[in-house]
């Protein structure tokens, strides 16, 4: 085999690529799905094998390179052609050791996305909905696990930074917020763990429809949040805390958009926090989690770690600016914010439950 390949070749057609191999987003494997007589594979073996894409042979880099159809190549240009039906030419279109390679515009675009979804996060939940999208949109060609594990680094950073923010001027229930931080942070690493095994799209329905109730309930309940109003006995609301952060962290290991806003949900709705001193309670609970999530994904190398500490950049800087904003406006302007970040998840949610092919 060629340990180097100077020009790139022209590449099959796409519908061969996807009648002889397969592609997992998830692991990055390119796979023989049936054998290869010119080759000499079988099928269910991996395509390739390691070689240097550089002249030097103590080089630590590799592309994985193997025959298809006699012919020689890369096994990540196959993959672009498999998954867009474009043949690259001379674009660099994938990764060494698993870094991808990402243009500038995409890296300012992920900055400016993530600071804007720091921003909107700080004040009421739903970072998410900006920030994770955003990633999807801009690289559609890589793995949904990379992208999800990516996108809890800068919404940690962003929230530590927001958090901060608060703190200098709200004071949060410290107990209770550590008393759902940890098991929050336990089930954010067992709904990370889980996020490659279980159908989510299961859950979509039943999001969709608490997320309804909650917006009704908190439209119709002009003065909910605005002041504390405590419903339960001290040991009943740390009890209860416990195990919404539980479901919670669970919820924002496995899907995540919305973690926020559920959080307000059970601080303001159920637990009879205002808006203002929920949201920062919720701030510490959301640490955990995406501390969770951050520590499974990590563990799978499922992070990457430079674009995700470079839109942290953006996102401590929208989440610092918010916080501000939030304080000034106090639990009246969160309410409003929390209800515009609810209906729009309701109509993401709804748009992928029920008309998304």
């Amino acid at each position: 085999m060629e340990s180097v390949l100077v020009m790139p070749k022209p590449l099959p057609m796409q519908v061969i690529l996807q009648e002889c191999l397969y592609y997992d987003p998830e692991t990055g494997e390119l796979m023989w799905q049936l054998p290869d007589v010119q080759s000499r594979v079988v099928a269910g073996t991996r395509f390739g094998s390691k070689t240097s894409p550089g002249s030097g042979s103590n080089s630590t880099k590799y592309y994985y390179a193997g025959m298809f159809k006699g012919v020689t190549y890369y096994a990540h240009r196959l993959i672009w052609m498999y998954m867009t039906g474009k043949d690259p030419g001379n674009l660099m279109v994938d990764h060494i050791n698993s870094q991808v390679d990402i243009s500038l515009e995409v890296i300012i675009f992920l900055v400016l996305a993530s600071g804007f979804a720091g921003f909107v996060d700080s004040i009421a939940g739903g970072g998410g909905l900006i920030q994770l999208p955003s990633l999807l949109i801009s690289m559609p060609n890589t793995a949904p696990s990379l992208l999800l594990g990516t996108n809890k680094l800068p919404s940690f950073l962003g929230t530590l930074g927001a958090t901060a923010s608060y703190l200098r001027r709200v004071k949060p229930d410290f107990k209770l917020a550590f008393i759902m931080a940890i098991p929050a942070f336990v089930g954010s690493g067992l709904g990370a763990n889980a996020a490659t095994r279980i159908p989510k799209d299961a859950f979509k329905p039943l999001i969709l429809f608490l997320l309804i109730g909650v917006a009704m309930y908190t439209w119709r309940k002009k003065e909910l949040g605005l002041v504390e109003n405590f419903r339960f006995a001290r040991r009943h609301q740390v009890g209860m805390g416990a195990v919404a952060g539980l479901i919670i962290g669970f919820y924002d290991g496995i899907f995540g958009p919305g973690t926020g806003s559920f959080l307000m949900l059970i601080l303001v709705a159920l637990l009879g926090f205002a808006f203002l001193q929920a949201s920062v309670t919720a701030k510490i609970v959301n640490l955990a989690t995406n501390l969770g999530a951050i520590v499974v994904f990590g563990f799978h190398g499922k992070i990457m770690w430079i674009l995700g500490l470079t839109m942290a950049v953006g996102n401590i800087t929208g989440g610092f600016l918010g916080a501000r904003w939030a304080i000034k406006g106090g639990s009246a302007l969160i309410r409003k914010v929390f209800l515009i970040v609810t209906f729009i998840l309701i109509i993401r949610l709804a748009y992928d439950t029920f008309l998304r092919s």
